[in-house]
């Protein structure tokens, strides 16, 4: 089985800094082989996974129900680590605001 392969064309200063790593030789593109993250981002997985996880966050102290995690963090301005940490019970709650998973 064949990878897909992505060429990357440099701008001038990358070409020149590789110059004397190719052995004094022009350099017209960078061939890659996407890894499996990016493989995934092609075929539209990565998305579908995330959906899948995304857990429903109910916050007491505010009364409302985010959509997830993410979400939560943006409106109340807070670090989604410290969220998680939260659900799963390591610490109770984070700058005065307590989370539980909706069901």
């Amino acid at each position: 089985m064949k990878k897909k392969q992505v060429k990357i064309l440099p701008n001038s200063e990358l070409k020149n800094h590789l110059y004397p790593m190719v052995g004094n030789r022009n350099v017209l593109y960078i061939i890659c082989e996407p890894n499996q993250m990016d493989a995934l981002k092609i075929k539209g997985k990565v998305t579908e996974q995330a959906k899948k996880r995304r857990v429903e966050v109910y916050c007491p102290t505010t009364d409302t129900t985010y959509p997830s995690i993410q979400q939560a963090a943006i409106e109340l301005i807070l670090d989604p680590g410290a969220i998680s940490k939260c659900l799963a019970g390591k610490q109770e709650s984070t700058k005065g605001y307590t989370f539980r998973r909706e069901k």
